[in-house]
């Protein structure tokens, strides 16, 4: 991911970029049923954590910057509806919809970060 950010592989749109990749992957996510195409955020998607918590991060490039998200998931496509009485709906959850973090990380910093995951990767081979 850092190696397809770095050759600016990771575009997102303007819109994308300003409601974050987290808002568009909530709405597909809450779709799925309706939708029959591949989910359009799986390409910046790096991690998320347990629906419990409900936050997923994201890597991608607008303007050659590299930025990383964290955003919110929508915690009831996760969870039964019974187990959490304050349940949110949807529509009040996309309403009030920010993402947790959006900031970019520095080229050289990534460049050293590969080389390093690349020195440990090698001392792993199997």
């Amino acid at each position: 991911m850092l190696l397809l950010s770095l050759n600016n592989e990771l575009p997102v749109s303007e819109k994308t970029f300003l409601t974050g990749v987290g808002y568009e992957w909530n709405i597909y996510y809450h779709n799925l049923d309706e939708f029959s195409e591949e989910d359009p955020t799986e390409l910046y998607s790096l991690w998320s954590v347990s629906p419990e918590i409900g936050s997923a991060s994201w890597i991608y490039n607008r303007n050659s910057q590299i930025f990383f998200e964290i955003s919110p998931q929508y915690l009831w496509d996760f969870i039964d509806s019974n187990v959490n009485e304050e349940q949110t709906t949807f529509e009040e959850f996309m309403e009030s919809y920010t993402f947790d973090a959006q900031f970019s990380l520095d080229r050289k910093v990534c460049m050293e970060m590969v080389k390093i995951l690349e020195g440990l990767l090698s001392t792993v081979e199997l």
